[in-house]
């Protein structure tokens, strides 16, 4: 399925690239340098990407071949590593270029990315970025709506510390396991439509917010931790609640 970026702006983030440190190693042999490229495997998720896009504007002329995708429109790689480290696909329609980044230092984008779609099914092709540290998929801006089949692709970034689902659609979601240390965050109470949320062995702790009565569609909730507090009942649609 093609995903329409037709009204998208992507952000020049080719502009970090060109901000490099002059003594990056470079990969051909040049004196004493040497060009980390980036990495194959990388490269060719974001080709086949690139390949289910709808790219009228031809914004995607960059991204071709077996050359350094640093150079690539919307990319920034990791200048010793040769890792993708930001894709942002995000429209500046939604919001001012001057909050295209966030507020950190030029070494935090290490741990940075951000994939914004107008619309459409999100590519499984995003689980092999093994690197990405930090994922948000920010979707579902009226009127367009993004959604996935599954996120089994997930699975494939081991890197991965932050992880933001707001807008999506699902009617599944089974996190089982991962010991997060933490309260549930609140954005996950603004899935209405999930049907079934595991979040047990996860060493979640503090109190569960009264806006899981939000989650409307909810029938099936399993959670533990011995840190949990509930300010308020179970709601009664909950047909299955293990803790």
């Amino acid at each position: 399925m093609k995903i329409s970026i037709g009204f998208a702006t992507l952000v020049p983030v080719l502009l970090l690239c060109l901000s490099l440190p002059p003594t990056i190693p470079l990969a051909f042999n040049h004196g004493n340098f040497t060009a980390v490229l980036c990495n194959p495997t990388e490269r060719d998720a974001l080709l086949k990407l690139k390949h289910d896009l709808i790219d009228p504007s031809n914004r995607f002329a960059s991204w071709v071949g077996d050359g350094d995708c640093c150079r690539w429109y919307g990319i920034v790689r990791h200048s010793s590593t040769g890792h993708v480290i930001e894709l942002n696909l995000r429209s500046l329609s939604f919001q001012e270029y001057d909050d295209a980044f966030p507020d950190a230092a030029p070494r935090d984008y290490e741990d940075y990315m951000r994939l914004f779609f107008l619309g459409g099914m999100i590519p499984r092709q995003l689980g092999n970025l093994s690197n990405l540290h930090y994922l948000n998929l920010d979707v579902g801006y009226y009127p367009y709506e993004s959604y996935v089949e599954n996120l089994d692709w997930v699975s494939g970034l081991s890197s991965l510390e932050f992880l933001d689902l707001s807008g999506l659609n699902l009617e599944e979601l089974d996190p089982f396991g991962n010991r997060f240390n933490s309260s549930i965050p609140n954005w996950l109470y603004g899935f209405s439509r999930l049907e079934l949320l595991n979040l047990r062995f996860n060493n979640l702790q503090g109190e569960v917010s009264s806006a899981i009565e939000n989650m409307t569609s909810l029938i099936d909730l399993k959670l533990s931790g011995k840190k949990l507090e509930f300010n308020r009942g179970i709601p009664a649609s909950f047909k299955s609640f293990v803790i």
